[in-house]
């Protein structure tokens, strides 16, 4: 008995039942992926937005002018999206007024989440604004 090896030792399964389980789980594995890769995007999406609003902010508050937010924003968004963004720089208080230094003035940019987004995986919507808003005081 010292040559002979025992039957159930070293066994593997056969070559077709590996096969058939990653076959199984490969679609799972690719949805998984698709759909982490749609969240990423959709987050760096809502990061540009915010990072635009905030240098739009930070020119506000320095005395800016709506062309300079508008310009700073561009700088952050690039052309396209600007083109297709809604950007709201509020100056003024409720009832028309200036808003005094170290008041807090607001710039929103408000951009439809289908421009916004660089795959079509992004768990957004059909005609989804994403929205940022940044508030600074005034110097």
């Amino acid at each position: 008995m010292t040559g002979r090896r025992h039957p159930s030792r070293g066994k593997r399964p056969p070559g077709g039942v590996v096969a058939l389980e990653i076959l199984l789980l490969l679609p799972l594995l690719l949805i998984l992926l698709v759909g982490v890769v749609g969240l990423v995007d959709l987050i760096a999406a809502e990061q540009t937005l915010d990072e635009a609003a905030g240098v739009g902010a930070r020119v506000l508050a320095a005395g800016g002018t709506d062309d300079e937010v508008v310009a700073a924003v561009q700088a952050v968004l690039g052309n396209g999206r600007t083109e297709r963004a809604i950007i709201r720089a509020i100056r003024d208080t409720a009832d028309g007024q200036p808003i005094p230094p170290g008041g807090l003035v607001e710039v929103r940019v408000e951009l439809e989440a289908r421009y916004a987004i660089t795959t079509a995986f992004a768990p957004v919507a059909r005609g989804r604004t994403l929205v940022s808003r940044s508030v600074m005081p005034r110097q």
